[in-house]
C-alpha cells in the first residue's frame, strides 16, 4: 500500500480515537460531579469499545485496504505505481460518474481535488452515458478550459471474493496544439474554382467588335475586383472561362456573402438585350486532385441546374448558391442532331427498348415514352413502357395510346420487365434524372445500356454512367426535347395523330397551356406536332376536371394564406384520388391572386404528405424545395414526405422558405 492510501486509513482510525477520548472525558466529569454509578458504567462502555477496537482493529483495516486497492485503478499491484507516476492526467470512476479516483496531474486540469465529485461537476459537458455507449473503445472529444482533449479509455471489470466490480478509467489527452494546426490548415487549404459565363455567345450576338471588347474587359474587371477582395489569384483560360484559387478561410466569407459576384455580374451589361450570368464550380477536396475534379463536377452541376448560380462539391455532398434567374434558352439544334444520331446507333445495336419515366407518370413523361417508342419502331426494334401508377390526366392518354398497333402490348410492369431477356437491351429514362424518382428502379440497375433525356434542374442525385445524358433545364418539357430529337432521327419520320397529341399534350402540362417556360424552341416543337395532325380541343379534353376535383380545388383556394406578404399556403388533409394533381392545379389558381409570385399547396396523398410549389418566375420555388428533400424548376417543384404529420411539413416548408430569403 502506497503512502497516500496509509495516510487516509489512519484518518479513519482516528475518527474511531476521537469517540474513545470523549468518553473518558465524560468519565471523568461524572467522578468529579459524585456521579459514581455514571461513572462506572462509562468506565465499564469505555473498556468494553478498547476491547472490542483492539480485536477488530487489524480487521478492518484490512478491509479498508482491500477497499482502497480495488479503487486504486482497478489493476494488478505491477502496474499501479507506474499508472500513478503516468505523464497523463487519469481519472478512475464508477459507472455513475463518480470521480474514485486521480492523479495529481488532473488535479491540475480541475483546479481542485475532484474525489468523490461526479465527473459533471469537474469537467462540464462530459455524458457518462455516452461513455458507457463506447465502453471498451472510448474516444470522445472535450473542450475544457479553453483546452481540447480527447478522453481514451475503457470500463474495467474487476473480481472481489464477493462479487465483480466495474470502473471507468479515462487518459486525458491534450490536443490543443494539433487542434489549432489543424484549424490553420484547414483555413490555408486552397480550393479549386472554374468560373463560367453561361451565356457568352448570347450577349456578343449582333456587336460590333469594339463593343465586344468593351464588354469583356467589363466581365473582366468584375471577376478580377471579386477575386482580390476575396484574397484569391486568377487565370483566364477561354474567353469565357476563368480559373481561380481561393483559401478556405476566404470561400467560408464568399458564401456569408451569399456568392454576391453572382448579382454584380448581371449589372455590367446594361445596355445589352441579353444579362450575362455566371455558373461557378468549387471543389472542396483533400488533395489538389480532387479540388480540380470536385470542381468541375461542381461547375457541370451548376450548368445542369440551368447556370447562374454556384455550386461547392465535397466529398460527400453539394452546397448550393443562387440560382435565381431561368437557364438562357440555346437557339442552335446542334446538340439535338448529335444526339439524334448517337440514339440512332444506340438503338440499332440493341435487342430491345424499354423506356420509363418518374414514379406516378404524368403527361409529359408518357408523351416523351411513346416518342421513344415510336423511334425505336422506326428502326423495327420492340419498344416496351414499363410504368407502374399514374396520375388521372395519363390514364386518358394510355386508353388512347392502346388503340394503336404498336403500343398493344407495350405497356409493362416491372416485373414483367425483369423476366425478359435484358441481355444488349437500352433502356432509356425519360423525364427524370434521379434514380430513386424512377418507376422501375430495379430494371434501372438490370440494364446497363442506359440513355437519360431529362429537362429538370440538376440534384445531388444522378443516374450513374448512362451511355447518352440529354439534360437541358432550360428545355420546356422533355417531350420538347424527344420532339427535336425525333426530327433529326430519321429522314421523313412522323408520328401518328394520337402519338402526336401524346406527346404535345406534354408540352401543354409543363408550360400551363403555353403560359410558362416557354421560348422560341417550344414553339417549333409545337408547331411540328401541330402538323401532324394534333387536335388542341382533343388535348384540352385530356386535362379537364370532373366536377368533384373542381371543388377540391376551389376548397384549396379559399384555405389559402399569405406568408411573408407574397407568398400563398395552402394546405388540405382530404385524401382523394388524385389529390397531387388538384393540389398543383390550385398552386397555379393561387398565381393568379394579384401581388402572389409563389404559391405552396401541401396536402395528403395515401399515406404521405406531398407539396406542389410554384412561382410566376421572379421566385425559386426548386430552391425552397430543395432544402427539404424535394426538386424540379425555378416556376415548378414539389416534395414528398412519409411519416410526418401535416403541420410538421408546414413548419419545414416555413422553415425553408425563411433560410431562402
Amino acid at each position: 500500500m502506497d503512502n497516500k492510501n496509509k495516510r487516509f486509513i489512519a484518518m479513519i482510525m482516528l475518527e474511531y480515537r476521537i469517540y474513545f477520548i470523549v468518553l473518558a472525558i465524560f468519565a471523568v466529569v461524572s467522578i468529579f460531579e459524585s456521579n459514581f454509578t455514571a461513572a462506572s458504567i462509562e468506565i465499564l462502555i469505555f473498556i468494553a469499545l478498547a476491547i472490542y477496537h483492539v480485536v477488530s482493529q487489524k480487521s478492518k483495516i484490512r478491509e479498508l485496504s482491500d477497499y482502497i486497492s480495488n479503487l486504486d485503478f482497478c489493476v494488478s499491484n505491477s502496474i499501479k505505481n507506474s499508472i500513478a507516476d503516468f505523464p497523463l492526467p487519469i481519472t478512475i470512476m464508477d459507472l455513475t460518474g463518480k470521480i474514485l479516483w486521480h492523479n495529481s496531474i488532473f488535479e491540475e486540469i480541475a483546479g481542485e481535488s475532484a474525489f468523490e465529485k461526479h465527473i459533471s461537476e469537474v469537467v462540464p459537458g462530459i455524458e457518462i452515458l455516452k461513455i458507457l455507449e463506447k465502453r471498451n473503445d472510448i474516444n470522445i472529444n472535450v473542450n475544457y478550459n479553453d483546452k481540447n482533449y480527447v478522453l481514451v479509455g475503457n470500463v474495467i471489470e474487476s473480481s472481489t471474493d464477493e462479487a465483480k466490480e466495474y470502473s471507468i478509467a479515462l487518459y486525458w489527452i491534450d490536443k490543443t496544439k494539433e487542434v489549432e494546426f489543424a484549424g490553420k490548415y484547414n483555413d490555408y487549404r486552397v480550393l479549386n474554382s472554374i468560373v463560367l459565363i453561361d451565356n457568352y455567345e448570347d450577349i456578343v450576338k449582333g456587336l460590333p467588335q469594339s463593343d465586344i471588347n468593351k464588354l469583356v474587359g467589363k466581365i473582366d474587371q468584375t471577376v478580377s475586383n471579386w477575386v482580390s477582395e476575396n484574397n484569391g489569384v486568377m487565370h483566364k483560360t477561354e474567353k469565357d472561362r476563368y480559373y481561380v484559387l481561393f483559401e478556405n478561410k476566404d470561400v467560408i466569407n464568399i458564401i456569408k456573402d451569399k456568392f454576391t459576384i453572382l448579382d454584380k455580374i448581371k449589372t455590367v451589361g446594361e445596355n445589352i438585350e441579353v444579362t450575362p450570368t455566371f455558373s461557378i464550380g468549387i471543389g472542396d477536396g483533400f488533395t489538389i486532385q480532387k479540388c480540380e475534379e470536385y470542381a468541375k463536377i461542381a461547375l457541370d452541376m451548376s450548368l445542369g441546374r440551368g447556370g447562374d448560380q454556384a455550386v461547392i462539391k465535397n466529398d460527400s455532398s453539394f452546397k448550393f448558391f443562387g440560382g435565381k434567374t431561368e437557364g438562357t434558352e440555346r437557339n442552335t439544334r446542334v446538340k439535338s442532331r448529335v444526339v439524334a444520331h448517337a440514339l440512332k446507333e444506340l438503338i440499332d445495336n440493341s435487342s430491345a427498348v424499354f423506356v420509363m419515366g418518374h414514379k406516378n407518370a404524368d403527361a409529359d413523361s408518357f408523351g416523351a415514352a411513346v416518342a421513344v417508342c415510336k423511334m425505336a419502331d422506326l428502326f423495327d426494334k420492340k419498344c416496351y413502357v414499363v410504368m407502374g401508377e399514374y396520375q388521372t390526366t395519363t390514364k386518358k392518354l394510355v386508353e388512347e395510346m392502346l388503340t394503336e398497333d404498336i403500343f398493344k402490348d407495350a405497356i409493362i410492369s416491372e416485373n414483367d420487365a425483369l423476366q425478359m431477356n435484358l441481355a444488349n437491351a437500352l433502356l432509356v429514362i425519360v423525364d427524370t434524372h434521379n434514380p430513386t424518382y424512377v418507376d422501375a428502379p430495379k430494371l434501372l440497375d438490370a440494364i446497363e445500356n442506359k440513355v437519360l433525356i431529362d429537362h429538370h434542374r440538376r440534384g445531388p442525385n444522378f443516374i450513374d454512367k448512362p451511355a447518352l445524358t440529354y439534360h437541358e433545364p432550360y428545355a420546356s418539357s422533355t417531350c420538347e426535347m424527344i420532339t427535336e430529337v425525333f426530327q433529326y432521327i430519321k429522314d421523313g419520320a412522323k408520328f401518328t395523330v394520337k402519338e402526336a397529341q401524346a406527346v404535345y399534350s406534354g408540352i401543354v402540362l409543363d408550360t400551363k397551356n403555353f403560359n410558362m417556360k416557354t421560348g422560341v424552341r417550344t414553339f417549333e416543337a409545337a408547331s411540328f406536332l401541330r402538323r401532324m395532325g394534333v387536335d388542341t380541343v382533343n388535348v384540352k379534353k385530356i386535362f379537364q376536371n370532373d366536377m368533384s376535383d373542381y371543388l377540391e380545388r376551389a376548397k384549396i383556394v379559399s384555405n389559402a394564406q399569405k406568408y411573408k406578404d407574397r407568398i400563398a399556403i395552402s394546405s388540405c388533409e382530404d385524401d382523394v384520388e388524385g389529390m397531387n394533381i388538384i393540389a398543383s392545379q390550385a398552386a397555379d389558381d393561387l398565381l393568379n391572386i394579384s401581388d402572389i409570385k409563389a404559391a405552396f399547396v401541401v396536402c395528403r396523398n395515401g399515406s404521405d404528405i406531398v407539396i406542389s410549389g410554384r412561382s410566376l418566375g421572379d421566385y425559386n420555388v426548386q430552391v425552397v424545395l430543395e432544402k427539404i428533400g424535394g426538386g424540379g424548376h425555378m416556376t415548378i417543384a414539389g416534395a414528398q414526405f412519409k411519416n410526418l404529420s401535416m403541420q410538421d411539413v408546414l413548419a419545414k416548408l416555413r422553415n425553408a422558405i425563411d433560410e431562402s430569403e
